[in-house]
Order: C-alpha cells, then structure tokens, then sequence
C-alpha cells in the first residue's frame, strides 16, 4: 500500500464524485509550461509517517492521508529535490486515491 495526504475538503468531494469512468487520481509527474516540472505526489510507506509529516506541517486538522492503488516498488521513487519536511517520495504515474485513511486506526474508511 502507498499512503499520500491531501486537502481534506477537496478530497472528500473528489472522492463522493469519483465515478469508475472517472476515478479521483493523485497525480504523478509533469511539466506545466508556466510552473515547470513537478515531481508527482508525495508517497509514504506508512500511515504514521503521513500523519507525522502532516504534524510538522502543522496540517493535521486540515489534511488527511489517503490510500494510493499501487506498488511502492514500482510506483514509488526517490525524488530529486525535497522540502526538507518529510521522506523524498514521490509517485511516478497517476494512481488511484482509494479511500481515507482512519489516523486513529490506519484503517482505510469506506
């Protein structure tokens, strides 16, 4: 399992107007012609590392960690450049947001 984390409202309402012919995505990496490149979501291996990285951020209240559909081996590599706040890993395709995870229990809620 991949972990991410997210806006809690935007994702909540991606997710209840997730469709099977239009699933909400976290998006790996791109080139936008006025931002430049960027590197694709940010990928935990943990619940508890999401959670920590949202804490320092000091974004616990407002964000939440989500399951990713993937392979960390295949889906999940070491970023050039990082913020300094959290591990370096991002993802390298576009991968299916599951669920939310429950911070409490490391559950993914339906």
């Amino acid at each position: 399992m991949i972990y991410t984390v997210g806006f809690t409202e935007s994702y909540t309402k991606g997710l209840k107007a997730a469709t099977k012919a239009n699933p909400l995505k976290k998006v790996g990496p791109y080139t936008d012609t006025q931002r430049g490149p960027y590197e694709g979501g940010i990928a935990f291996k943990t619940v508890s590392d999401a959670i920590a990285y949202l804490r320092v951020l000091g974004h616990e209240h407002d964000y939440s960690v989500y399951a990713l559909k993937g392979c960390w081996a295949k889906d999940v590599y070491t970023a050039r450049t990082s913020d300094g706040l959290g591990p370096p890993f991002r993802i390298n395709k576009d991968l299916l947001i599951i669920k939310k995870v429950d911070e409490n229990h490391g559950q993914a809620k339906a």
